[in-house]
């Protein structure tokens, strides 16, 4: 019976744990939202449950808690301060993708784009159900289209200064691949093989120039598949993409779906030197013969694979060529900024294949997309903390893919309907000394375990 009774006192505690911690973060994002900077950390604080052991001050780690204190220092422009604190939650729970976001809007305030880019390609770390995956996939293709016009606008204002001797021997640039055929149904190939090309040459080692740059910069200079072969306009190319190295491909599909992919490996600096390596087989081979085609001009260009490296080259990105085409045309919409039919596109190739996990990671979610595209740091904010915040029924404003929210999300979503929080795992946090609110500008490091009891 006692045990029953404190079996009984244990469950209440821990029901009016979460109730008072849930309590808490409403109020601190009501403090937050009314730029009460000060309410909001300390009501961030108490739910971190300051106590005193060995007459110290402590507080425990929350990953949810800790997040808002940085929050709210991104909100007073307190950046460098903001992210030391985020630098703790990711440091300790790398799959929780809210601190990643806030990191990355600080380096953008500090005009530190290189690193939000960093920041921002973490992406891939955060769990599929977690909604700042999205965001931080969206904000990596704003920044890194905007970083694209930048360094094409730089190239011409310098482009008398470069040298293409300054650039990596292993550098290379990858042009979209040339549809040889007549049939017009084969072109989303193009961008896609030169986005499969691009991501196994960098798995390789080799410094490959972004896919986006290398078309605008061959388009802005008004450049022809002929221009390649003089070498004045093949060496200004080589300076301005930053690339030593270029791929030109194609590919052609005949009647009886045999195939041809060619490869054409042109050095920038002696175009005379260029080696062809085509792979003849059928179209239902295409992906094993551009594994083919990597490994022959990774080994052309004198590069040696680890094991690790090689089996990670050979892994085929789907078995299903229909999925690969509707992946293709979703990349082409998501360059021309159309998020609704990249999203329908990608939605589609995953429902085809629902192992080909390329087309998953730009499952993009269209309302995400566009706000995470502003310049505004703050709108980016507003809108962002809107799309993350369930409604009174326990919604978000706007619809996932329901194979793409796990359980665990939907029992969040579920505790919120019944204004209530929902734990699903053990308690594991570490208590650390507590920082004070006006005092201290962070705080401090956390300890690996928390302090023994004093001894009675």
């Amino acid at each position: 019976m006692k045990i029953k009774i404190f079996a009984m006192m244990v469950f209440l505690s821990f029901l009016l744990f979460i109730g008072c911690t849930a309590s808490n973060y409403s109020i601190a994002e009501r403090y937050l939202k009314q730029r009460e900077y000060v309410e909001a950390l300390r009501a961030y604080l108490q739910a971190l449950q300051p106590h005193v052991r060995e007459g110290k001050r402590w507080i425990y780690y929350e990953k949810e808690a800790v997040t808002g204190i940085g929050m709210v220092y991104w909100s007073m422009q307190r950046y460098e301060t903001a992210i030391k604190i985020l630098n703790l939650v990711t440091e300790r729970d790398p799959g929780y993708g809210k601190p990643y976001f806030y990191l990355g809007l600080c380096y953008e305030a500090l005009g530190k784009e290189d690193q939000a880019i960093g920041i921002y390609s973490q992406y891939e770390r955060i769990e599929p159900s977690d909604p700042f995956r999205q965001i931080l996939a969206g904000r990596l293709d704003y920044l890194s289209k905007r970083k694209v016009v930048h360094d094409v606008g730089e190239a011409f204002q310098k482009e008398f200064q470069l040298d293409i001797g300054q650039y990596p021997e292993k550098s290379i640039a990858v042009l979209p691949f040339i549809n040889l055929t007549d049939n017009r149904e084969w072109d989303p190939l193009q961008k896609g093989l030169a986005e499969l090309v691009t991501a196994d040459l960098r798995e390789a080692g080799l410094v490959v120039a972004d896919r986006l740059k290398t078309e605008r910069l061959f388009e802005q200079l008004g450049m022809t598949l002929s221009s390649l072969e003089k070498p004045e306009e093949a060496l200004r190319f080589g300076k301005m993409v930053g690339a030593r190295y270029l791929l030109k491909g194609s590919y052609l599909i005949m009647g009886d779906f045999k195939m041809t992919l060619d490869a054409n490996v042109i050095p920038l600096e002696n175009v005379s030197s260029a080696t062809s390596f085509p792979f003849n087989g059928t179209l239902a081979q295409l992906f094993q013969l551009e594994k083919d085609m990597i490994l022959r001009v990774v080994s052309h260009l004198g590069v040696m694979l680890t094991p690790q490296q090689r089996e990670r080259i050979l892994e085929i990105p789907t078995q299903s060529l229909d999925a690969f085409l509707q992946y293709c045309r979703g990349l082409n919409a998501l360059d021309n900024e159309d998020y609704a039919s990249a999203s329908s596109y990608f939605r589609r190739a995953v429902e085809l294949d629902s192992r080909f996990q390329r087309a998953k990671d730009w499952c993009i979610v269209p309302e995400i997309w566009m706000a995470t595209h502003t310049q505004n740091l703050f709108r980016v904010d507003r809108e962002v903390s809107y799309l993350t915040r369930p409604t009174a029924e326990g919604r978000l404003p706007y619809t996932m893919a329901p194979k793409l929210v796990s359980p665990e999300t939907r029992l969040q979503w579920m505790g919120v309907r019944q204004k209530a929080a929902v734990v699903l795992t053990n308690d594991t946090r570490k208590a650390f000394p507590e920082a004070d609110v006006m005092g201290a500008p962070i705080l401090p490091e956390l300890l690996s375990e928390p302090p023994s009891p004093p001894s009675k």
